[in-house]
């Protein structure tokens, strides 16, 4: 099922906004919900990346095994993660728009247990994704346009984010 699915316009080029959506540890800053995010080395993000990522929902936490699966310079990056809380994929495309960047962010999500959990998730699903489709936009807006990721891992300070 369709879990997130937004747009988002900045005023940079694709290649700072690729930057932020292609490191895995920028999560930090723009996905809510996103509590840690544990990579292996210190290399470049790239095709077959793998890595650890938990989220949480009030006192939930669900921790994925994710993977870089999909890899387009400046274009696009695909993301898949797996864990006992189910499944996902989500591919952000990346668009070049008069002086800026426009971002298609979506994930697809398969819970667990059939349709007992495809009902408990269409549930959760109900109640978050307004608001946390909201302040993903404005988050990620924030980070891409005020320079707050670093291609090193660093960043600068969240500004109230």
């Amino acid at each position: 099922m369709k879990l997130f699915d937004y747009t988002v316009e900045v005023t940079t080029g694709p290649e700072a906004a690729f930057q932020v959506v292609a490191d895995p540890r920028s999560k930090l800053l723009w996905v809510p919900g996103i509590r840690r995010v544990e990579v292996s080395s210190d290399v470049p993000p790239g095709p077959g990346m793998r890595y650890l990522a938990s989220s949480g929902i009030w006192p939930l936490e669900f921790v994925f095994q994710e993977q870089i699966v999909g890899w387009a310079e400046n274009e696009r990056v695909t993301y898949e993660g797996r864990s006992p809380w189910g499944h996902f994929k989500t591919c952000v495309v990346l668009e070049s728009k008069q002086g800026g960047t426009r971002l298609h962010y979506r994930m697809d999500y398969a819970f667990p247990a059939g349709w007992l959990g495809a009902l408990v998730g269409h549930a959760i699903a109900w109640v978050i994704r307004q608001p946390m489709e909201a302040r993903a936009v404005r988050r990620l807006k924030e980070v891409v346009e005020q320079r707050l990721w670093q291609p090193e891992g660093k960043y600068r300070s969240l500004q109230n984010l």
